[in-house]
């Protein structure tokens, strides 16, 4: 009966570990816990882990290869169940076994010092020491990882593959480094000074990963400060484009202004000659060159139709057909998000249907209701972009100077609650927003 009930309690702890390991897990993926699926995946892993474990336990109590196991089963169990990136997932799973293992190890480490036996021994007991232990590690256990979560502070890790690679490497090193030295720990023969070494060489260990982790937050603030800064340099460059568009507006209908002045005196000096037919032609060459000045749509917002009127401009230049279709109902969206939007959506494809040559074609679509906006552009392509470069990364040389178009379109899109969407349809490339109106 004692023991039933001794491997019950074991069991019981094993349930609560794996509750707050995945707890862990869960929240450093942005898993959402609302939804019904979000409680089953939560709980079915914690329970199929505990199930692991406790098989595990009937073959030893411990040895380095069970890390492996734990951290190979976590990361497998969110590849398949829980959305997120890949190299997030095996961190957050390398990172509990982390935490895992070195509470662990310093707990067993300090009472076996204290009480002068060997861990194993502490495992194998049944008394009042053993569940010490257990509530130290599971204290230790909880406070370690919900430090951790809110020094992440809830923001999506961006660190280039480079930095997740040593990342990965340096916790993967401690957790092996904290196997190797369990298993001495857990040999009989070792004398009281050598066990306070290797328990000192543990508490090392625990703040070298306290360091990296502590690198690890610092690197991400860093690339993320950098990425806001390239965002709010595309900003400058449309709001610089848009002040110079204005400028040359501006300079045009003075120029207009003179011109007609002008030709107006010319029209009434050959009509009082009496030379109507001279005037009506005359009339007629100036209209044909109003007519070159395009105004390819009006969203009755002068801002924003200095941009979009001047890319649209400039894909013509190119040689590029514009078709575009809008509604004059855009309020709700701040017009310098709009300008940032629309700029890097209509950048894109134009450069992306200039390659398409003579058959290059640009179409815009916008369309507003009371509560949202829908921007559609599309353009011409020579073979599909998506079957090759599903998350649109930049093909130029220089990676770390491009790339932002599409980051600062998802960006404006999750300011305003929406939506992006990326598809092809007979060799056409198509980029949607959906942008929901800020009601006032």
């Amino acid at each position: 009966m004692s023991d039933f009930l001794w491997n019950s309690f074991e069991i019981a702890v094993t349930l609560c570990e794996q509750f707050i390991i995945f707890y862990f897990i869960c929240n450093f993926l942005r898993h959402d816990f609302k939804t019904p699926r979000g409680k089953i995946v939560y709980v079915s892993g914690s329970v199929l882990s505990t199930a692991m474990i406790t098989a595990l336990n009937f073959v030893t109590l411990y040895d380095w290869w069970l890390s492996v196991i734990y951290i190979t089963f976590w990361f497998v169990f969110s590849l398949i169940f829980i959305s997120g990136r890949v190299l997030s997932k095996l961190l957050a799973a390398i990172l509990a076994d982390v935490v895992l293992i070195s509470t662990s190890n310093l707990v067993t480490g300090i009472l076996s010092i204290a009480l002068k036996s060997t861990p194993m021994q502490l495992y194998s007991t049944q008394g009042v020491y053993r569940v010490l232990g257990v509530l130290m590690c599971q204290t230790l256990n909880l406070f370690l990882f919900s430090l951790i979560l809110k020094s992440v502070n809830k923001t999506i890790l961006e660190m280039k593959k480079k930095e997740w690679v040593l990342i990965i490497s340096v916790f993967s090193i401690s957790t092996l480094s904290f196997a190797i030295i369990q298993v001495a720990l857990n040999e009989s023969m070792l004398s009281e000074a050598t066990s306070l070494m290797l328990l000192l060489s543990e508490i090392g260990l625990i703040a070298l990963n306290i360091i990296c982790l502590y690198i690890m937050i610092s690197l991400n603030q860093s690339n993320r400060i950098a990425e806001e800064l390239k965002l709010k340099e595309q900003q400058l460059k449309h709001d610089i484009q848009y002040a110079e568009t204005v400028r040359s507006q501006y300079q045009e209908i003075r120029q207009i202004r003179h011109d007609i002045k002008q030709h107006l005196d010319a029209v009434s000096g050959l009509q009082l000659e009496g030379k109507i037919d001279a005037a009506q032609k005359y009339i007629s060459e100036i209209s044909s060159g109003l007519e070159r000045i395009e105004m390819f749509m009006d969203v009755g917002n002068d801002f924003v139709n200095a941009i979009l009127n001047s890319k649209l401009s400039i894909a013509k230049s190119k040689g590029i057909e514009v078709l575009c279709s809008s509604s004059n109902k855009i309020g709700g969206i701040n017009e310098y998000d709009l300008c940032n939007l629309i700029g890097n959506m209509l950048d894109n494809a134009t450069e992306a249907a200039e390659k398409t040559g003579d058959n290059a074609v640009v179409e815009v679509s916008i369309l507003s209701d009371k509560y949202k906006l829908m921007i559609t552009v599309s353009n011409s392509i020579l073979q599909s972009v998506l079957s090759g470069n599903s998350e649109l990364k930049t093909t130029k040389r220089k990676t770390f100077l491009h790339g932002f178009g599409v980051k600062s379109i998802r960006t404006i899109a999750e300011k305003y609650s929406g939506s992006v969407d990326f598809y092809e349809e007979n060799l056409t490339f198509f980029c949607r927003v959906i942008l929901g109106k800020k009601i006032e």
